[in-house]
Order: structure tokens, then sequence, then C-alpha cells
């Protein structure tokens, strides 16, 4: 990530957004962006317990700490983080075969580059999307 990144979260706004629309993920998916999309459900206690971890490394890379413990020499892009509610998308979450929450998927040019069920921890939520980064840095130069 660059500091001229036009997507890069400023202070005090929101580094993960929720999905209002179907179609706004296909928007977000643009060449060597990774887009982490999370379903979730207002009634899932796990969902709840997941915000936390999601907020703190979609900060961590809005802060530019992209090669966070370790770092990389893949130019990395700056991922975007959504969410998606089950029940106010379920045409979305079809799409998907959602059939769990919460779910994190995460696409490189469009493609699910990795899949997660369940809660993770925030060590193990960093080192997958900075692997699927890694992975759609590298396609995005193709």
């Amino acid at each position: 990530m660059t500091p001229a990144d036009p997507d890069r979260a400023s202070p005090g706004t929101a580094v993960v957004r929720e999905l209002r629309e179907p179609d706004e993920l296909a928007a977000l998916m643009t060449p060597g962006r990774l887009v982490v999309l999370t379903f979730t459900g207002s009634w899932c206690g796990s969902c709840t317990a997941l915000e936390p971890v999601l907020a703190d490394v979609a900060r961590e890379w809005a802060g530019g700490a992209a090669g966070v413990e370790g770092g990389s020499d893949v130019p990395t892009p700056s991922p975007v983080f959504v969410t998606a509610d089950t029940l106010r998308l379920p045409t979305l979450s079809a799409a998907y075969a959602v059939r769990t929450v919460p779910t994190t998927l995460l696409f490189g040019e469009g493609v699910v580059l990795d899949s997660i069920i369940g809660p993770v921890t925030r060590k193990e939520l960093r080192e997958r999307v900075r692997a699927a980064a890694e992975h759609a840095g590298r396609d995005a130069g193709r």
C-alpha cells in the first residue's frame, strides 16, 4: 500500500464497511485489490465476537502495516474489508453458498482465494489476509 492510496482509511473513518446492496461487491472488485467479505448475522454471537478482530486487522492495513509480523517482498494491494448481513442480503449469501456465519471470503480478481468458516484469531486472520493479498498482487501483475 502506498500513502497515495485513495481507499486508505483516514483517522476516524470506518475500516470495515457493511454492504447494503448485492451489486456493491462487484464494484469493489478491481484488478489487484483484495476484498475481505465476512457474512454475518445480527443474531450471531460468534459474529459479534469477530467484529473487533476484523476491525483491528483492517485498521492495521489502513495504517500501512501490510507487512505485519515479518513483512513480504511481494507488493500487496490495499484490501477492502466489508460485511454482509445474511438476512439483509440473502441473494448474495446464496450466491456464495453461505451456510454458516461468520463466513469470511477473500477475493482477488473476483475469485475466492480463501474461505474461513467461523471466528478466527487476529493472528490467523492477519496471516490469511496477507497470503491472499500477496496472491492477488502477483495476479494483478499478469
